[in-house]
């Protein structure tokens, strides 16, 4: 029969044994802004003492804390890493110029370019803040050599030169008088002198238009008729109109056209009372004669002609149509927009900066550090929409390191190397002597040749009435320390501890043993 006591002893032992067994603790939770490394991606238990690391989540950086937590008894350390935005930074200097920023300079920010006083810009006006920093053609501030086309409403110029230094002579149109200088001079900013204007000239008025046999109507209710003002005639029954029917008080203070004539219905008109209408020439912007109408010199009284839009613009509003009324065309309503040509295409690893998206207007494909644009960089906009075909951005990459090294690489060596690859070297034995990590940087050569090992060593300490301890048997390499004692009846002067360094040499002088008879004596 078995003791009970040896009962209650054993189950006491398994009870004590199976209390401390460690905890494991569950997958770590995951937080924003990071991402957990991938090879602890769909384990669900962790031993205890483990750790798991986490890194900041694309285009994020870390700011400040612990990349890993801990599994202690069966929950896990707390979480301190803090990720921030990548920030761009410094956008660097503009010569003649300075570039004005927008938020912190983090991703998705711009900065803008902007030129002192008297010069130009030249590219585009703004970088943006990517992942792989400050992106876009760098823009550049330079001396202008001409000014703005010159336009001056109501005006004849003596030339249309624009260079710098050049001087147009200005004299205003019959009718309008000239406020300010005669001349414009292109000034070496880039910009004109003071430029005149050409103003109705105040005093100009028109006759009061009788004419028998018609009564008139006029816009306007003013006693005088000014520059401008129009009035159209209707004839008395039995009597029928020669001429224009609405006239308009011009700029040398005469109808236009001339006044017309109520002549009874038998008359014939004279052939001078026709009332036709030359080439309607239209005020408005990118509108212009359509149809067959374009190669017409004259058109017949109450003759309806359409318009239409230049290459490249839409009608938006307004009528096609002018008549002609008595010698002169009904006003112009038709209105002419510049066509969308929308988006230029997505380019991977890459984007368009825009000028517009208009006709006329530019987009220039710029591609990320570390890619190369293959195919035209920059498309129009026509009126059939972006001209040329969409680019292609290709990574960048480095051939394989020619140089001879007995440095061992480490990691799996890939079939090619990509911009921004790194490959790290280490020493079984001896020293690394260089760079431990080379990078494929943009230019498609490498930061820097492979490293070397080199076996460093320090010559042997040669110290009289001491001994030392540490070090080779035979050779003292880089980093080994060696500390020395004096043997008795000596002291030491100078330091008891000396290191090899990489240069080859001991880290200070070796100390000497002096007798204490010595110093007795002093």
């Amino acid at each position: 029969m078995r003791d009970p006591g040896w009962n209650i002893l054993f189950f006491s032992f398994t009870f004590v044994a199976s209390a401390q067994l460690p905890k494991k603790c569950p997958p770590p939770a995951v937080y924003p802004l990071t991402r957990m490394h991938p090879k602890y991606a769909g384990r669900q238990s962790f031993d205890p003492g483990e750790k798991v690391y986490y890194d900041c989540a694309q285009d994020f950086i870390p700011a400040k804390g612990n990349r890993a937590v801990q599994c202690v008894e069966g929950t896990w350390t707390k979480f301190t890493l803090k990720c921030e935005k990548k920030s761009c930074g410094y956008a660097g200097e503009l010569p003649n110029g300075e570039f004005i920023y927008e938020g912190n300079s983090v991703l998705g920010d711009r900065v803008n370019a902007v030129c002192n006083k008297g010069y130009t810009l030249k590219g585009m006006n703004y970088l943006i803040c990517k992942s792989s920093g400050w992106t876009g053609e760098f823009p550049s501030c330079e001396i202008p050599t001409r000014c703005p086309e010159l336009q001056i409403p109501n005006s004849r110029l003596s030339s249309m030169y624009n260079k710098i230094n050049s001087v147009v002579t200005v004299s205003c149109s019959s009718g309008y008088t000239r406020t300010g200088p005669s001349k414009a001079v292109c000034l070496e900013s880039g910009s004109w002198s003071e430029l005149p204007e050409c103003a109705l000239e105040a005093q100009t008025t028109c006759s009061n238009p009788v004419v028998a046999n018609a009564t008139l109507s006029r816009v306007g209710d003013a006693a005088v008729y000014r520059v401008g003002d129009s009035v159209t005639f209707s004839c008395a029954r039995g009597f029928q109109l020669a001429g224009g029917q609405q006239v308009t008080c011009g700029p040398a203070g005469q109808w236009q056209p001339p006044l017309p004539h109520c002549l009874p219905t038998n008359t014939t008109p004279s052939p001078d009372t026709e009332g036709r209408c030359g080439v309607p020439v239209d005020n408005k912007p990118n509108a212009q004669l359509a149809d067959h109408y374009i190669t017409r010199t004259a058109f017949a009284s109450r003759e309806r002609v359409r318009f239409g839009c230049g290459v490249g613009h839409i009608p938006v509003g307004g009528s096609r149509y002018r008549t002609c009324v008595g010698g002169k065309w009904t006003p112009s309503r038709l209105k002419c927009e510049r066509k969308s040509c929308g988006s230029a295409g997505e380019i991977q690893n890459g984007e368009f900066v825009y000028v517009g998206i208009e006709f006329g207007d530019t987009a220039t494909a710029v591609c990320n550090e570390g890619y190369l644009l293959v195919g035209r960089a920059t498309r129009n906009c026509m009126s059939a929409g972006w001209d040329g075909r969409l680019p292609v951005c290709e990574v960048l990459q480095c051939e394989e390191p020619t140089q001879a090294t007995n440095a061992e690489r480490l990691g799996i060596q890939p079939e090619s190397y990509a911009y921004g690859m790194v490959i790290r070297y280490e020493c079984s034995r001896g020293t690394l002597i260089g760079q431990r990590e080379i990078r494929c940087r943009k230019d498609e050569t490498w930061s820097a040749p492979p490293p070397e090992c080199r076996v460093i060593t320090c010559p042997s300490p040669k110290v009289p009435n001491a001994s030392w301890v540490g070090g080779g048997a035979k050779t003292f390499e880089y980093k080994d320390t060696v500390t020395f004692h004096c043997n008795m009846d000596f002291m030491r002067v100078g330091p008891s501890t000396l290191t090899c360094g990489r240069d080859g040499r001991w880290t200070a002088a070796f100390p000497k043993c002096k007798p204490y008879s010595r110093f007795r004596k002093n």
